[in-house]
């Protein structure tokens, strides 16, 4: 982990603690926190000295990947890797990428995948460094987000679906290129 960032999985003891250093509108952690106290995903955070830098969840099972559970059975979903925009392109990601692989092995998963708009280049690049690979499955999302100032918006987006082997054999040198990509 680079420069003391530390990714672990959310407790209740590190809500106030996430909302101070990192207030979300419309209660984003909350949500993504709920789903874990469900059982149906992990939030996973990443820390430096008491401060959170980013998230990412873990999401156990989806229905919405079924073309992609048909290509690769079992495939467990990151989603909403997030990094506040005054730490990024500092190794945040690549740690919470990390975080959410060691995550997936211990609870058997062979596939870990990922959701990447196709005009997000940066994010593209950093997936690809840490060993994720492209599928061809391209979907369209719409999805409703509050902007920092409480205004909601509508998304479209289209976004290929990545994947990467967690069984595969040697596991990417992630240093130098993964840090030179990070968002």
């Amino acid at each position: 982990m680079s420069g003391g960032i530390q990714a672990r999985q959310c407790s209740v003891d590190d809500l106030p603690q996430l909302h101070s250093t990192w207030p979300s509108s419309a209660e984003v952690h909350d949500r993504h926190f709920a789903g874990q106290l469900a059982g149906t995903q992990t939030l996973i955070v990443a820390w430096q000295r008491g401060m959170a830098l980013g998230s990412a969840v873990v999401r156990w099972a989806s229905q919405d990947l079924t073309e992609v559970l048909s290509a690769y059975p079992g495939v467990v979903e990151m989603a909403h890797l997030q990094v506040r925009s005054d730490v990024r392109r500092r190794g945040v990601g690549t740690c919470l990428a990390e975080a959410a692989e060691r995550l997936a092995r211990r609870r058997g998963a062979h596939w870990l995948g990922l959701a990447a708009g196709v005009d997000n280049l940066e994010a593209r690049a950093l997936y690809e460094c840490l060993g994720y690979r492209r599928t061809g499955i391209v979907e369209r999302s719409e999805y409703c987000f509050m902007d920092e100032s409480g205004t909601e918006h509508q998304a479209v987006e289209w976004n290929e679906y990545l994947i990467r082997d967690l069984d595969a054999d040697p596991v990417p040198d992630r240093s130098r290129a993964a840090r030179d990509a990070d968002e």
